[in-house]
């Protein structure tokens, strides 16, 4: 998931995504927020653990995107399809 992490990271600047991310948390916070105008995304890499799908819940629940990519996310496009969306006006 370390390639797929720095994959994200590379292709969010790109675009110019802000990224912040969290590493060893053990209170299942997500591995990556990134922000672009109105738009947040939380991002956990790999099956989230029970921590981290309440968390990721709570912020779906408040109009965030909370997702938890793996490499088929990348593969089939679902990463750069959300990166590459445009800032609604």
């Amino acid at each position: 998931m370390i390639e797929l992490r720095a994959a994200t990271i590379q292709l969010a600047t790109g675009y110019g995504w802000r990224v912040s991310r969290f590493r060893g948390a053990d209170d299942g916070l997500p591995d990556l927020i990134l922000s672009r105008g109105t738009r947040t995304i939380a991002i956990v890499f790999g099956p989230p653990t029970a921590k981290q799908r309440v968390r990721l819940d709570a912020l779906n629940a408040a109009g965030v995107l909370a997702v938890a990519w793996t490499p088929e996310a990348w593969r089939d496009g679902t990463v750069a399809h959300h990166l590459r969306r445009q800032v609604p006006r």
